[in-house]
């Protein structure tokens, strides 16, 4: 009596397409337009949404060692 080829198939069919799909050619090292384009606008994101942190961050420290005054306007301390 023979084995079923079934499991065979199945376990190749699983083996070999990862190996194929790891494989690059000249073809897909290189990156297109849209990728470039995609990768500015993500780093221009960043830097829009960092310059505004850095701003608040040195308003915060400013804020911190600045020296506090006591002249206080409000109807209670009358």
């Amino acid at each position: 009596m023979t084995k079923p080829l079934g499991p065979w198939i199945f376990t190749l069919s699983l083996a070999f397409p990862c190996q194929s799909l790891a494989e690059s050619g000249p073809e897909s090292a290189e990156s297109g337009l849209a990728v470039i384009l995609f990768l500015c606008f993500i780093g221009l994101i960043i830097v829009g949404q960092l310059l505004p942190g850095i701003k608040l961050f040195f308003a915060m420290i400013k804020g911190l060692f600045r020296k506090s005054s006591h002249h206080v306007n409000s109807l209670h301390n009358k």
